[in-house]
């Protein structure tokens, strides 16, 4: 596949496609790419965020191949823009931590599932406040819907109001292992289950050695692998 970048507004970068490739893998690429009639040669563009989820959703698999590769996304980030862009593209997402309730209204089941892993908490993710045992999940960001979040209260300890599940980026974060160590669980056997690595935008800051300690840990075990890229 090949594509090629351009700028379309401050805040969007699109990728576009050759005539040809459409042609030879049109069915994943229609529903991502938009014809553009003034380009020269003929070309069609896209969302590189929507680039991107139907990458690693599969959508741009050999049909053929999709069954045997599973990609796996390890982030520190907060924010949902991923899991928007994959749910435009029909897939659906798995953080792999069991919340004690969903409030999240999603749509049917699809064949693509992508395990989404984020080590420091999502913007999506609520816990109570005083017992630090009950999560929630919803559709949107925590702090986008106060009103409703304010009238919850944990039906556990009966006291404590929902605040955003965040895991600051400090060197200790056993404060946290009880609520998202299924979530560093999984990251560490994906690590080791891998056969190529790449790390996208990520310095390795001298405060948070977690992310290194991670890697070591899954590097060791793992005896497949063949390539591990770094994109600074």
């Amino acid at each position: 596949l090949t594509v090629e970048g351009r700028k379309a507004s401050r805040r969007e970068v699109q990728v576009g496609v050759s005539r040809e490739t459409m042609l030879a893998i049109g069915d994943q690429l229609r529903t991502i790419f938009r014809q553009d009639l003034y380009s020269t040669p003929a070309r069609q563009y896209g969302s590189v965020y929507e680039f991107f989820a139907a990458l690693v959703g599969g959508i741009l698999d050999d049909p053929e191949r999709r069954p045997y590769r599973q990609d796996t996304i390890i982030t520190f980030n907060y924010d949902l823009v991923l899991e928007e862009a994959l749910r435009r593209v029909g897939a659906v997402v798995d953080y792999h931590l069991p919340f004690t309730e969903v409030l999240d209204e999603s749509g049917p089941m699809s064949e693509r599932i992508v395990s989404v892993l984020k080590l420091h908490g999502s913007t999506n993710w609520g816990i109570c406040g005083k017992c630090k045992q009950h999560t929630i999940k919803l559709p949107q960001k925590i702090t986008d819907n106060p009103v409703q979040i304010r009238s919850m209260r944990c039906p556990k300890c009966a006291e404590g109001i929902f605040q955003p599940l965040l895991v600051p980026p400090s060197w200790d974060k056993s404060e946290y292992r009880d609520v998202v160590g299924s979530v560093w669980k999984q990251a560490a056997e994906d690590l080791q289950a891998a056969t190529r690595i790449c790390i996208i935008g990520y310095s390795m800051p001298q405060p948070d050695t977690f992310f290194e300690s991670l890697l070591t840990l899954g590097l060791s075990e793992n005896h497949q692998l063949y390539t591990l890229i770094a994109v600074s």
